[in-house]
C-alpha cells in the first residue's frame, strides 16, 4: 500500500465525525480477492451489507497496521462500503491519528481499477447523525511503565 493510494473527505471536517466510503462494483468471474485495508482513526468493513472486517490493530505513525482479508466474491454486483471515523479530542489516550484517512489495497494488480482507494471509483459521505460526548473522569490518571531488572 501506498500513503497516495488513500483517500479522504473532499473538504476538510473537524474530529469527531464519522464518514462513510462506498465502491460499487460488477465481477464477470468468481473469485477470491485477497484485501488489505487500514483508516485513520477506525474502520468497519462490508461487502453487500454483512460485516467483514474492522480495524486497525493500534500502532503509532511510524509503525501502522493493516488487516488483510479473503473475500470470496460470485459474478454479479458487488457493494464494498466502509465506515470510518475520526475521534479528535475524543479518542482514547491509545489512539494516534495523523490525518483522517481509508486505504483498501487488494493483492491481485488487476483488481486495483476495481477496488483500489486512489484508482476504483470511490464514493465518499459525511455521515452527520452521529453525535459525541465528552465522559467526565473523576481526577487525574497516571500510569507508569517498569522493565524487568536483569542480575547479572
Amino acid at each position: 500500500m501506498c500513503i497516495r493510494d488513500r483517500i479522504s473527505t473532499p473538504t476538510p471536517l473537524n474530529p469527531p465525525y464519522v464518514v462513510a466510503y462506498r465502491c460499487r462494483f460488477t465481477l464477470t468471474s468468481d473469485i477470491t480477492a485477497r484485501i488489505h485495508v487500514s483508516a485513520d482513526e477506525r474502520y468497519e468493513l462490508f461487502l453487500d451489507g454483512k460485516r467483514i472486517g474492522r480495524g486497525p490493530e493500534r500502532g503509532e505513525p511510524r509503525h501502522w497496521r493493516f488487516e488483510s482479508y479473503d473475500m470470496p466474491l460470485h459474478a454479479s454486483e458487488h457493494v464494498l462500503v466502509a465506515r470510518v471515523w475520526s475521534l479528535g479530542d475524543h479518542a482514547p489516550g491509545a489512539q494516534m491519528s495523523v490525518a483522517h484517512g481509508f486505504m483498501l489495497a487488494p493483492e491481485e494488480e488487476d483488481l486495483l481499477v476495481v477496488l483500489g482507494t486512489g484508482h476504483a471509483l470511490w464514493e465518499v459521505c459525511h455521515l452527520d447523525a452521529y453525535s459525541f460526548h465528552s465522559i467526565e473522569w473523576p481526577g487525574d490518571y497516571v500510569y507508569f511503565a517498569i522493565g524487568a531488572q536483569l542480575s547479572i
